[in-house]
């Protein structure tokens, strides 16, 4: 990128930071946006984004206790103090103490809770006997941060292959989306395994792509910023060529709120998320090729 560029960005991920600061919460933890309650997820996506942008943690101690104060006795941890474990939350959670440098207590037990998870099918489902790929993709990561060794690798899987089509889909038979094809792409990565056909992987993620603009999370569906992140994450994983980078940047920037913060596309009239700046900065950082992208 030009200098310009990057003194473009600059100012972009500055304002990013202002917005994350402002959604931070005096008693510890992050809430999606100002003046809400804390949860797990959006302390996660705080802090990661954060640490993307090689930024210091403030209230680092405080942001651990929140954390701390979601977890469940002998399971995972909920979304908000006193909630029910998830394995969503648990993801969260688990991730946000990690690149916090903060030590994780009783891994077994949440392992052991996670496995509980684990459907006869292969995958991995919370509220559901059925398994599904989002909880299956939150499960795997889980386990990889914990040291964890899983069982039954193979049965894994033939689940996750069991959801592919063009590109992969939430379960079997569903039709194919952006979002579970990039967490399918990662999760047959933490598996060890083969793709199979990249190329018919990526040409499924090209017919989301609007021209001119983001990627949608279906083909001819509305381009989001969520779903442009899913698949530029997924297409440098396959280290496949990203067309009109340009074009890219400037729909992720279009997202941005005057707060800072990021939207889920530039049309929405709504409030910035975390989840969205998050989505927004990583974007930015992977279409820039800056090494940052992978400090995860």
């Amino acid at each position: 990128m030009s200098s310009r560029d990057l003194n473009s960005l600059r100012v972009v991920f500055s304002e990013s930071r202002r917005f994350i600061e402002a959604c931070r919460s005096p008693a510890g933890g992050y809430s999606y946006r100002p003046y809400r309650p804390p949860d797990a997820e959006s302390t996660r996506f705080a802090v990661n984004t954060l640490r993307l942008l090689g930024s210091e943690i403030p209230a680092r101690t405080e942001t651990i206790r929140f954390i701390a104060a979601c977890r469940c006795k002998g399971k995972g941890f909920a979304m908000v103090p006193g909630g029910e474990p998830e394995l969503s939350s648990t993801y969260y959670a688990v991730t946000g103490l990690r690149l916090l440098g903060s030590h994780v207590s009783d891994r077994i037990s949440i392992v052991n809770w996670m496995e509980s998870k684990r459907r006869r099918q292969g995958g991995y489902g919370d509220r559901s006997l059925r398994p599904n790929m989002t909880d299956t993709y939150y499960a795997l990561q889980t386990v990889r941060m914990l040291g964890g060794r899983l069982a039954q690798t193979e049965e894994i899987e033939a689940f996750v292959r069991s959801c592919s089509n063009e590109g992969f889909s939430f379960k079997p038979n569903d039709a194919p989306d952006a979002d579970h094809t990039y967490v399918s792409v990662q999760s047959l990565r933490l598996l060890g395994k083969r793709l199979g056909s990249p190329a018919r992987i990526a040409n499924f993620l090209g017919k989301c792509r609007m021209p001119a603009s983001g990627f949608a999370n279906r083909p001819n569906a509305i381009p989001t910023m969520n779903a442009t992140y899913w698949a530029v994450h997924a297409l440098k994983l396959l280290r496949w060529g990203i067309p009109d980078k340009h074009g890219l940047v400037g729909f992720v920037l279009s997202c941005q709120n005057a707060d800072g913060g990021f939207k889920r596309s530039p049309k929405a009239v709504a409030h910035s998320w975390l989840w969205h700046t998050y989505c927004g900065v990583h974007s930015l950082l992977l279409l820039s090729n800056d090494r940052r992208a992978w400090t995860e």
